[in-house]
């Protein structure tokens, strides 16, 4: 399956006709981090590591590492792309960390679509991922962990993820038997409370004429589906899951 594909991959989905299907008869819940537990555990049903966040509900959100990286960087084909090159975000553009004039820049090459920074949330997490070291670091250790692993051997995705501390997560999934646990199969929505881009970032982007400006704050913004081009969206005849 194509990488570009990263973003429609979530536990128990089916697809058809170009359209991902969401398990439904997964529970949601809202909850937000508090800490974060030092080891990952692995879940018995299904032989897979699971991060493990203790949140404000008395809950133990237990989420895969793939799951948190496609929720927090796998938005399109171009994104996913990055994440696993050597160049990492340097390949989409440059940021001009000029205090008077912060910018982040496209090259004239660029092929990253306008569509991709029309709305308020693609160009906060665009903000996010050029101007908050932490998130670069995250994003970048992708390749780094991928880049490590023997290609011969059979292997458990990983990375290493940004601090989530005080974010609010709506997930899906199942609750252990005791309810102490929540395993989840999806992240529906991220709102980062910690972060405010740059006072007067803009993005340029050769198609646009003029420089567009990225709101300080955009918190919330939804996760599913992410935007995938019609030449890498999936069709399994009759369903199928991958």
């Amino acid at each position: 399956m194509p990488i570009e594909l990263a973003n429609m991959l979530v536990c128990g989905s089916t697809y058809k006709n170009k359209e991902r299907i969401a398990e439904p008869t997964l529970e949601t819940l809202n909850v937000t981090v508090i800490d974060e537990l030092p080891r990952q555990i692995r879940r018995k049903s299904d032989d897979t590591l699971y991060r493990r966040y203790e949140t404000d509900r008395g809950v133990t959100l237990a989420v895969k590492n793939f799951e948190l990286a496609r929720a927090l960087f796998f938005h399109n084909q171009y994104l996913i792309r990055a994440a696993f090159s050597s160049k990492g975000l340097k390949e989409l553009a440059f940021f001009n960390e000029d205090l008077n004039e912060p910018k982040i820049i496209f090259p004239d090459s660029t092929r990253y679509p306008v569509s991709n920074i029309r709305t308020k949330a693609s160009k906060s997490h665009l903000a996010w991922l050029y101007t908050d070291q932490l998130a670069a670091r995250s994003f970048f250790s992708i390749f780094e962990v991928v880049n490590r692993i023997d290609s011969k051997g059979v292997y458990e995705f990983s990375f290493a993820p940004p601090p989530v501390l005080d974010w609010n997560f709506e997930v899906a999934g199942i609750y252990s038997e005791n309810r102490e646990n929540f395993w989840v199969s999806e992240i529906l929505t991220v709102n980062n409370n910690s972060f405010f881009a740059p006072e007067g970032l803009m993005i340029k982007h050769p198609k646009m004429k003029h420089l567009v400006q990225v709101p300080r704050k955009e918190r919330k913004y939804l996760k599913l589906p992410p935007s995938v081009s019609d030449q890498f969206r999936p069709s399994f005849p009759g369903g199928a899951t991958p």
